[in-house]
């Protein structure tokens, strides 16, 4: 969540000082695979399990 707030920032200030495309397109595909990630992590991790599943 961390990670996807500070480049939620940069976007935003990249939106505000520079409205180029390129930079803008590497920070939402930056987003899409911290999430992605996140959530490839959240359904494998054995510390996210519930008590009665293995």
């Amino acid at each position: 969540m961390i990670v996807l707030s500070g480049l939620l920032a940069l976007l935003e200030i990249n939106l505000t000082l520079w409205s180029s495309a390129l930079p803008t397109s590497v920070l939402v595909v930056l987003m899409l695979g911290t999430l992605g990630a996140s959530i490839v992590y959240l359904n494998t991790a054995r510390r996210f399990r519930k008590a009665g599943r293995s």
